[in-house]
């Protein structure tokens, strides 16, 4: 298939900085293959910068996006298309630290097999998340592991990648306060002082795949992870227990699954600010809904 226009989205902090060679790689790619009549790139450094770049591409006439990056480039790339009246399809270059999405649709991580998926993938139409005006495509963390990761720095993820998070677990790990929520979900309500809470869209999480098995044997929801607030000599267990047993079949959470959610903070402590597919994301209170068949992505043709 050849396309009237591509456009190509790089975050030039990603992949240790070597996002800019990938990407002219893939316009020669583009180019010898016949698979593009028109080619544009676009480099961005933050958020913001991928969201916009996305709405020009798709604006400028672009039928499909190849986004380079990790999951949460990949979010603002999506906010940016779906924002768009131009309904542009999706490629995906993995080159985050997890690059969860990528790895739930079985893209290769390898970035010069994933950019070959451009002219032998097949399209399949994906579920994403609503988070407030935000588009999830992955996970969402709430508490602990968000206010640890929302502490780590993007020279120190490019320096020590997946550690970097542990490291700042480790840090925070005496020093945090939980607090008191309230999930309302199509099932009930679950309340309480929380010390983490997981939603996720994929059964990849953290690089590490079927993470929440149910994710795929009910897809189109949310899958819901809380840890309610444990002795501090737990903790360290209830980690290494996970290591051992899927997180949906661990004990010492509660396991949901959902269309809807809507979260409340019912103390008065300080509005936690939640975590979306790896980057900061909004404050207290959150309604998440689930759009199904939002987006048309290039996955590996299946024999």
């Amino acid at each position: 298939m050849t396309y009237q226009k591509i456009g190509i989205i790089y975050n030039i902090n990603s992949g240790k900085g070597l996002a800019p060679i990938y990407a002219q790689k893939i316009a020669t790619y583009l180019e010898q293959e016949n698979l593009a009549k028109d080619i544009i790139l676009c480099q961005t450094k933050k958020g913001a910068d991928s969201r916009n770049a996305a709405k020009s591409a798709c604006a400028q006439g672009c039928d499909l996006i190849v986004a380079m990056g990790g999951d949460g480039t990949l979010g603002q790339i999506i906010t940016g298309i779906l924002a768009s009246s131009n309904e542009a399809s999706l490629a995906i270059i993995p080159l985050g630290t997890v690059n969860n999405l990528a790895r739930s649709l079985e893209i290769p991580i390898n970035p010069d097999q994933a950019m070959r998926l451009i002219g032998t993938g097949e399209k399949r139409a994906i579920d994403l998340g609503r988070v407030n005006d935000h588009y999830m495509i992955s996970s969402l963390t709430l508490g602990y592991l968000a206010q640890s990761a929302n502490r780590v720095t993007s020279q120190a993820k490019r320096k020590w990648g997946f550690l970097a998070f542990v490291f700042s677990l480790i840090r925070i790990c005496k020093t945090f306060r939980s607090s008191k929520l309230e999930l309302l979900h199509d099932h009930g309500r679950i309340q309480g002082r929380m010390r983490i809470v997981l939603i996720a869209l994929t059964d990849s999480l953290g690089g590490i795949r079927d993470f929440v098995p149910e994710a795929q044997i009910y897809p189109g929801y949310f899958h819901v992870l809380c840890l309610p607030e444990p002795s501090k000599s737990k903790i360290s267990r209830i980690f290494a227990s996970l290591r051992q047993e899927k997180a949906s079949q661990n004990p010492n959470y509660h396991y949901f699954h959902s269309k809807s959610i809507v979260i409340r903070q019912t103390d008065h402590g300080h509005r936690h600010r939640v975590r979306i597919d790896g980057d900061a994301g909004p404050r207290l209170p959150l309604r998440l809904e689930i759009v199904p068949h939002a987006l048309n992505v290039l996955i590996p043709r299946k024999d």
